[in-house]
């Protein structure tokens, strides 16, 4: 950053700035889950919380919970989570 701030060139700045307000939105921003298919927004809530419930999903998600448990099903075929503990 002193090398940029010396070179009076801002391109690297901005961009480690513009990076930082990407970031903090994705992290902030409100997700419309039930606009999502139901394995993205099942992916977005256990990022969120990795110890969320099937029945939590399919309450915030608006869908069953047998749908949640299929899409549970094929995240963890592809590999994209597997299952770690229980309560």
């Amino acid at each position: 950053m002193a090398q940029t701030d010396n070179e009076a060139n801002a391109t690297e700045f901005i961009a480690f700035m513009l990076d930082f307000i990407l970031q903090t939105m994705e992290k902030n921003a409100p997700v419309n889950l039930e606009a999502m298919k139901t394995t993205e927004a099942i992916l977005a809530l256990v990022s969120q919380n990795v110890h969320i419930t099937r029945k939590e999903m399919a309450k915030q998600i608006g869908k069953d919970i047998r749908t949640i448990g299929r899409g549970i099903k094929q995240l963890q075929g592809r590999g994209l989570i597997k299952r770690v503990e229980s309560k």
